[in-house]
């Protein structure tokens, strides 16, 4: 999916959510709407482009005026939580867009519902809007699920002739989400999974863990990563593949 689309569609989405947030709003009442993303901590790499692409947001939507506050999480789920209580209960925003990454996005589940303001969440595990529930039917999210990247990563690797895989992965919500789905997919292509190492966000490097595969004679090292491209100039054309991975090769400047 483009740059372009992904934007379009996330503007489609947001857009949605509100207006479910507005049918209980007198005519005319500006939307207000809280975004809680993770511009500092381990996961600003992802929480910065987002910043940057809400604040290229139109000023109205629906002709109505939209007042967009947003806030930082440093990608701790406990000031996930507190910001967005803050949101609904101090700021009364209509919607929330965010947070950022898997775990500050399931902490909020228990905010959202008790203020029973939707939330439209940049994060991919499919455990946030799954299974439905009083609590997941106020989330949306806009990324596709992980099964949906595992599925084209194992079935590229078992048309390439692998046949020993190891896995590394994040030591949280997100990671284990991965895990799971990447673990039933493998054993469905056959794949001979001897190793599942783990690492925080906060670590900078996995050379300890990558060095312990490749001790152990494993051929194929797969690192999760979640490189989204939310923004580019008008003249460059991307391609982000489904399985999260961004090749330079589909980046054409016009």
């Amino acid at each position: 999916m483009t740059t372009r689309r992904r934007l379009l569609c996330g503007v489609a989405l947001f857009a949605s959510a509100a207006a479910i947030a507005m049918t209980a709003l007198p005519a005319q009442a500006d939307i207000r709407v809280g975004v809680v993303l993770s511009t500092t901590g381990p996961a600003a790499a992802i929480g910065i482009p987002s910043k940057n692409t809400v604040q290229m947001w139109p000023a109205t939507i629906g002709g109505q005026r939209a007042q967009v506050i947003i806030l930082d999480d440093a990608s701790d789920p406990s000031m996930a939580v507190r910001n967005v209580r803050k949101l609904i209960a101090e700021d009364k925003v209509d919607v929330i867009v965010g947070p950022t990454i898997v775990p500050t996005a399931l902490a909020s589940l228990d905010a959202v519902a008790e203020g029973q303001t939707p939330m439209v969440t940049l994060a991919a595990s499919a455990s946030i809007v799954e299974p439905q529930d009083a609590k997941r039917r106020w989330a949306f999210k806009m990324p596709q699920n992980d099964s949906q990247m595992a599925t084209l990563v194992t079935q590229h690797m078992a048309d390439s002739g692998v046949h020993t895989v190891g896995f590394i992965g994040f030591t949280d919500a997100y990671g284990e989400s991965w895990w799971r789905e990447f673990s039933k997919l493998a054993e469905v292509r056959k794949l001979k999974v001897v190793a599942n190492e783990r690492f925080a966000r906060t670590d900078a490097s996995v050379t300890g863990q990558a060095l312990k595969l490749v001790r152990d004679d494993v051929p194929y090292v797969p690192i999760m990563q979640q490189v989204i491209v939310w923004a580019a100039k008008d003249n460059i054309d991307l391609v982000q593949p489904s399985d999260a991975f961004f090749p330079l090769r589909y980046v054409r400047v016009r």
